[in-house]
């Protein structure tokens, strides 16, 4: 059983309810976001690994001022102890007791992490994005905290520390517990703050989510390193026979203050409610480097109250009556809007979340979809417990990990396996979502044991939803199938046949089929430098079986020996290649002889067959056409002169 903390850029206003397999404190609320400096960081920052199992660790960058991006590192790893290796992708794998140095190079930059192997045990986990406080104000640092041992209460201390002596120290003051937790203890020891909750309906969902407030601090002239600790941290009842290891992590808060508003954007577009139902819209104000302006007084109006209304001050919205409506948001002389449609009766129980039925060849890894579907309200986060079964007899796929999907870039996400094999998965977005799209891709490895036609079931249990009110939206998981295909498809050219003389445009067929098709290609290699292939025309994605596979265009190739290939590939990227040698032959207008070479000699040979002193065979004959007017006159003479002379 692992528990993970992981700091996070997340609205306040963005609180979930009903999040699990993350502690996550972020400081925020009255933040304004700068342009990040290049760099390149590690995710967790300082990761922690048990004995015999493995972490997934990624890299960012914000090069060029951009948002810190996933960047594809090469990594490398040091340890005296041999205590852990690192593959090629970042896959952290502890081996004995001990620690490691962990770096990732890109583009010129490096970044490294000290890696802490140990034995197995319930675990904290705390990573941090960079969060963006305003001197003089205070912070907000909401928080969810979750393990699968359903304690009924939780304890803890949480010090934010900084290793620059002239830092402006950042005080935790107060907790504001969400619905589900009430505080038995709390209050400031010093600069670290205390707290006590105790958990009203326990289970194997969160454990606490709330909300700790900081005292406001001096101005800082740079940007400045925390690093956020929980200390004295305990489970009632108690995890037994384990120890319990709480992890740090760092924070960077930047200095930069926002300059003027210059735009106004309304979060969701748009979004269907049912009579009676209520959501909320969110505004972002930014100025023209695209930093939050936090302290921007945004306002809210709908152009038929009487269909929706909306509170002038929060966004929420109240479906009245079927129909439309437009909310407006206001703020500093702009204006955003989006658009509600509202539908009558009871909204239908939606199939919320999906996951395919995706197939892959044994001893390889395989990256599952999790969908968000269009759902009548929109998507604020979700926790569920992940199921795979195998099928009777067969090997068990090893959990990789998860990320986020390209329609929730920046939400935090986590996960924790759980006794009984399941994984617990939680989601929290950072703005509010409208599917379709995918949400997270799930990871797993496939031993080379998996039978081939094996079915591999995957489950989403215990699914619960909120959106971005913390209000739960009723739907249900539509499960999805891990199917083992080491069957390689078909690939065969049968025309042209092995060996061949080809010439002019030439029509490929044969097969390209499999049951899982994915694509075919085809492509062509001179023989004389066989690894040097060239696509012919782009892939085709339906199959064929005995039929037109393509076309080859020789016109343009010098006359030799070519060596065609048929790429076939099916979803689960087994692949076939089959390859035909041929000869080019193509009839080089102005070389009569057929030597390859256009020279007086073959404006002679045009001569003399002008004048009957010697014909030209029908081979001869069609090279010496050079004007390609179908006849043999003097102008193919003066062509080929013109050819040799190296003229047009």
């Amino acid at each position: 059983m692992i528990i993970r903390l992981v700091a996070l850029h997340v609205p306040f206003g963005g609180m979930r309810t009903s999040l699990l397999g993350a502690l996550c404190l972020t400081l925020t609320g009255l933040l304004s976001p700068v342009t990040a400096r290049a760099a390149l960081r590690l995710r967790p920052v300082m990761p922690v690994v048990t004995v015999g199992a493995r972490l997934s660790l990624s890299a960012e960058s914000s090069e060029g001022g951009n948002p810190p991006a996933p960047v594809a590192a090469a990594w490398s790893l040091q340890s005296e102890t041999g205590a852990a290796t690192v593959s090629p992708d970042g896959v952290i794998t502890g081996l004995s007791v001990g620690t490691a140095i962990v770096t990732a190079t890109w583009n010129g930059d490096s970044a490294s992490a000290q890696v802490t192997v140990v034995p197995t045990s319930q675990a904290v986990y705390l990573s941090a994005s960079d969060v963006h406080c305003v001197a003089g104000q205070s912070c907000q640092l909401p928080f969810i905290l979750s393990s699968g041992s359903g304690a009924t209460a939780l304890s803890a201390t949480l010090t934010l520390t900084s290793t620059d002596p002239n830092a402006p120290t950042l005080v935790p003051t107060s907790l504001l517990p969400a619905v589900g937790f009430t505080i038995t203890n709390s209050g400031r020891i010093g600069n670290s703050y205390a707290f006590s909750l105790h958990i009203t309906t326990p289970s194997r969902g969160p454990l606490a989510i709330g909300t700790v407030m900081t005292t406001p601090f001096a101005s800082i002239s740079h940007d400045t390193n925390y690093t956020a600790q929980l200390t004295g941290f305990t489970l009632t009842p108690a995890p037994t026979g384990r120890e319990l290891i709480a992890q740090a992590g760092q924070i960077t808060v930047h200095t930069v203050q926002p300059g003027p508003l210059t735009q106004l954007v309304v979060a969701p577009p748009q979004f269907t409610l049912y009579s009676s139902q209520v959501n909320r819209f969110f505004a972002y104000a930014t100025d023209a480097n695209g930093n939050a302006v936090r302290n921007a007084s945004i306002s809210w109006a709908s152009d038929a109250p009487g269909i929706v209304s909306v509170d002038t001050n929060s966004g929420i919205v109240n479906a009245l009556a079927t129909g439309s409506a437009a909310i407006t948001a206001s703020a500093g002389g702009l204006n955003a809007t989006a658009q509600v449609t509202v539908l009558p009766g009871t909204p239908p129980l939606p199939e919320l979340l999906l996951t395919p039925t995706v197939t892959a060849p044994p001893n390889s890894e395989i990256v599952m979809p999790v969908l968000l579907a269009t759902a009548p309200r929109d998507f604020g986060g979700a926790t569920f417990m992940l199921r795979l079964t195998p099928p009777v007899g067969a090997p068990p796929l090893t959990f990789l990990g998860l990320e986020t999907g390209p329609l929730a870039p920046g939400s935090l996400i986590s996960f924790n396996p759980q006794d009984d094999g399941r994984i617990a998965v939680a989601m929290l977005a950072t703005r509010p979502l409208q599917g379709p799209g995918v949400l997270m891709y799930l990871r797993y490895q496939i031993p080379s044991g998996a039978p081939s036609g094996g079915r591999y079931s995957l489950a989403l249990e215990e699914v619960n939803i909120s959106d971005s009110r913390a209000q739960k939206v009723e739907g249900v998981a539509w499960p999805g199938a891990i199917l083992i295909d080491s069957a390689s498809p078909v690939a065969l050219i049968t025309l042209p046949a092995a060996n061949a003389t080809v010439s002019g445009i030439v029509t490929l067929t044969g097969s390209a089929s499999d049951t899982n098709f994915l694509n075919y290609r085809l492509r062509v290699a001179s023989a004389a430098t066989p690894n040097q292939l060239t696509e012919i025309g782009s892939p085709v994605t339906q199959p064929v079986v005995n039929g037109t596979l393509g076309a080859w265009d020789t016109t343009a190739l010098p006359n030799g020996a070519y060596i065609l290939h048929l790429v076939a590939e099916d979803a689960s990227h087994n692949v076939t290649d089959s390859a035909v040698a041929v000869t080019v032959a193509n009839l080089k207008k102005g070389d009569v002889n057929g030597d390859n070479v256009i020279n007086v000699q073959d404006g002679i040979l045009v001569l003399m067959h002008i004048i009957k002193v010697q014909l030209l065979t029908l081979e001869e004959a069609g090279r010496a056409d050079a004007t390609g007017d179908n006849q043999i006159n003097i102008a193919d003479v003066v062509k080929i002169l013109r050819l040799a002379v190296g003229l047009p």
